[in-house]
């Protein structure tokens, strides 16, 4: 008993002390949310030279290597471009649906849908033993890997619109079903007759126009048709009504409901049109890059599908806003791959060290996570308070 006015007294001690709280802002000035990307790719950077720094690194030097690896030479900036191309695809994927307010994490499923969709009309061709004109076997690819990935999307965003089924979770699930079906294709009925887990070479038709580049890495008809999208998906957004329910939704949905936007009409359309366009990275991959279709068509560190997802964040759901997003997370890779073959001087020991490729993959996590604080703190700030 006699050390209860103690403790009331330390109680009011520490309840007379600041405490941090977070509030909503009123409003964000539109400045503030521009510079929120930037500023987070930029803490990413700051974040990441902790690492090199431990690992021996002069963070200086590896990122100026970096920007070289990516900008610094003809070559870099064909795989910078060649980088961008599936990853404005899969970040289309999951911007479109973000406007409406919808998650999208399955454009790594949908990208090999699509490209399942497009071997199936090459293999067509190859097997009906007929020459035609690669102007009508491509346009055939892209419409099929488009239509079987749309599908592929529809069901995630029927179960939405109708059972009220999170979209999170059966968009993510369905990647794994996609998976299985690109493999059982490429192991059993479309496996080549020598025996490797993927199909027959493409005939020529079934390619992808090449444009410029270099002996070894060209930009194909993938980068402007996902350019000419984006230019599309803005304009919708913009100046349509389809586009603007689709914000309404997204910002308020009882307020759509109140005004008569029918949310089914939204969730459907958007998750359905960005699978279909995530697919078109699928079709791009198969009909450019590797001519035929193989176990692991996206890469196992940075998957196109998932990554996308950091890009539409970056660019915060914006379509214009997707090409400077693609820009930084393909010089990310691009420049990434190039230093981990170059020596570094340890700053430690002098001796000669190389970067490791978890290095690479830190600072794309580091973004990601700088992007999300980032998010956080346009919508909320700090504030000190006192007790009462």
């Amino acid at each position: 008993m006699a050390n209860q006015p103690e403790q009331a007294t330390k109680r009011s001690l520490f309840s007379s002390l600041p405490r941090i709280q977070m509030e909503k802002r009123t409003s964000v000035p539109k400045t503030f949310q521009a510079l929120v990307p930037f500023a987070s790719v930029l803490v990413a950077f700051i974040l990441g030279a902790i690492p090199l720094f431990f690992y021996g690194v002069n963070p200086i030097e590896a990122y100026s290597k970096l920007i070289q690896g990516a900008f610094g030479s003809y070559d870099g900036l064909i795989r910078v471009a060649i980088k961008m191309t599936p990853l404005l695809f899969t970040s289309l994927a999951v911007a479109i649906p973000l406007r409406a307010g919808l998650w999208n994490i399955g454009a790594e499923g949908q990208l090999h849908i699509g490209a399942v969709g497009a071997t199936w009309v090459a293999l067509m061709v190859l097997n009906s033993g007929s020459e035609m004109s690669s102007w009508v076997v491509v346009p055939l690819m892209i419409l099929a890997g488009a239509f079987f990935a749309g599908l592929f999307a529809f069901i995630p965003a029927i179960l939405r619109a109708k059972l009220n089924t999170n979209e999170i979770i059966t968009t993510l699930m369905l990647n794994y079903v996609a998976f299985d079906i690109m493999r059982f294709l490429v192991a059993g009925p479309w496996r080549t007759s020598t025996g490797n887990f993927q199909t027959e070479n493409f005939p020529p038709s079934a390619f992808f126009p090449e444009f410029f580049g270099t002996q070894i890495d060209k930009v194909h008809l993938g980068l402007p048709i996902a350019l000419i999208i984006v230019a599309v998906i803005y304009f919708i957004y913009v100046k349509t009504r389809i586009g603007y329910e689709a914000k309404v939704v997204g910002a308020n949905p009882q307020a759509a409901a109140v005004g008569g936007i029918s949310q089914v009409k939204v969730i459907v359309w958007t998750l359905t049109l960005g699978g279909a366009i995530g697919g078109l990275a699928g079709v791009g991959e198969v009909a450019a890059i590797q001519h035929k279709l193989i176990d692991g068509i996206s890469p196992t560190l940075n998957p196109f599908g998932y990554t996308g997802i950091a890009v539409a964040l970056l660019a915060k759901g914006h379509p214009l806003g997707l090409i400077p997003a693609t820009i930084t997370f393909s010089a990310l890779f691009v420049g990434g791959s190039s230093i981990q073959a170059l020596p570094f001087h340890s700053i430690y020991t002098g001796d000669t060290i190389q970067v490791p490729v978890a290095i690479v993959l830190v600072l794309e996590v580091l973004v990601i996570v700088s992007i999300i604080a980032g998010d956080y703190l346009s919508r909320y700030r700090m504030s000190w308070r006192r007790h009462g």
